[in-house]
């Protein structure tokens, strides 16, 4: 019957063999480690620039990331101010439309108290008649299209006016 065991320890020449296998194992590691050194000392000037500039790409982009925050808030700023600006200029607008609306009906209306706040007018004087009074509520609600506009006549021949503004919806 055959053998299973195909090498035989036994012999002198196995031994042999495995010594020149032993040896060429150390020469192969020594070249492996060889080759590992030359890569890292050849590789190693090359890696560092690139670390470095991975490192001012990153800091570039954290100093564009603050850029664009201060932008954002730089151009919500000037919405904002747009947005003032053109109201004020749309209450100025009805501010002059109310002052020529006085001047025409000067002789059945005079006033007494103009106070304006941001989204509130308030018109205290006093009338000859009442129709005066309804057209220049009239005017106001024209003039501010979202808003609101009470009338009170707290005695005879006074009135009492408070527009305000609604929120838009």
């Amino acid at each position: 019957m055959a053998s299973l065991n195909l090498i035989n320890w036994r012999q002198p020449g196995f031994r042999h063999q495995l010594a020149i296998q032993k040896k060429w194992l150390g020469y192969c590691v020594l070249c492996i480690t060889l080759i590992g050194i030359v890569y890292s000392v050849s590789y190693q000037p090359l890696v560092k620039p690139l670390q470095q500039a991975v490192l001012t790409n990153q800091a570039r982009l954290e100093h564009l990331a603050a850029l664009e925050q201060r932008y954002q808030q730089a151009a919500n700023a000037l919405k904002q101010q747009q947005q003032t600006e053109q109201a004020n200029r749309q209450q100025i607008s009805v501010l002059q439309h109310f002052i020529s609306l006085n001047t025409a009906t000067i002789e059945d209306l005079q006033l007494q108290d103009l106070t304006w706040l941001p989204g509130e007018l308030k018109i205290t004087g006093t009338y000859q008649a009442i129709g005066s009074v309804k057209s220049l509520a009239a005017s106001l609600r024209d003039a501010w299209q979202d808003s609101v506009v009470n009338v009170d006549f707290p005695r005879n021949g006074y009135f009492s006016m408070i527009q305000r503004d609604e929120p838009s919806q």
